[in-house]
């Protein structure tokens, strides 16, 4: 009897392995952090030779900077899209936030604070985070300018709030992933009763 031939490594067309790649490479920042994704790393992730992975990203930190973005793009889609299946822009505003507002540890928000240090010297994971910030920017002003022009919300300066409340999520990020502020005050209700007063919503109005 002869001996089973292993599987080969499938062929895929360059873009759809590119993505294969990304994919894999985004699992292992989630699981543990960006310095997890290596040529090595991933390649074994995915049964390859490291000279594939090195064949696409010609630098680790374009790979990690890959893998940021298709982490977070893929959360923030998600977020959004349970956030537009609710009935009315209060309802989407109210889901968004209470998905967002957690003083718990969680690998996206882990991630996060991990691009934000390595930004500071690797450009390009300053540059897919500055994007990244940006989309979520743009994301939940659509969403505030459809309340105001559905007559649910009131602000004069939408792009600052969005900016406000975004930046207050980036610290509660900060504080609940490296444990430290808990409990001071109901994180929950101070962020959402601070969006209700600024869009003149009664209070009660985003809470979930």
């Amino acid at each position: 009897m002869t001996t089973a031939e292993q599987p080969r490594f499938r062929r895929l067309p360059p873009e759809e392995r590119r993505q294969e790649i990304v994919a894999a490479a985004a699992r292992l920042a989630l699981d543990g952090g960006l310095e997890a994704v290596t040529y090595r790393s991933v390649a074994e992730a995915l049964g390859c030779a490291r000279g594939l992975v090195h064949h696409y990203f010609g630098s680790v930190e374009s790979l990690e900077a890959e893998a940021f973005t298709a982490a977070v793009a893929t959360d923030l889609d998600d977020s959004f899209r349970r956030a537009e299946d609710q009935p009315g822009t209060v309802a989407a505003l109210a889901h968004l936030l209470g998905h967002w507002v957690s003083e718990d540890p969680e690998p996206h928000k882990t991630l996060w604070l991990d691009a934000w240090c390595q930004a500071m010297r690797k450009p390009g994971i300053r540059q897919a985070v500055d994007h990244a910030m940006r989309a979520s920017h743009d994301r939940l002003l659509a969403l505030l300018q459809r309340g105001v022009d559905a007559g649910d919300f009131t602000h004069p300066d939408l792009a600052a709030l969005a900016w406000q409340l975004l930046t207050a999520l980036d610290g509660l990020i900060v504080h609940s992933s490296i444990g430290v502020n808990r409990g001071i005050v109901d994180v929950r209700a101070t962020i959402t009763r601070s969006a209700e007063t600024s869009l003149g919503l009664k209070a009660g109005a985003l809470s979930l």
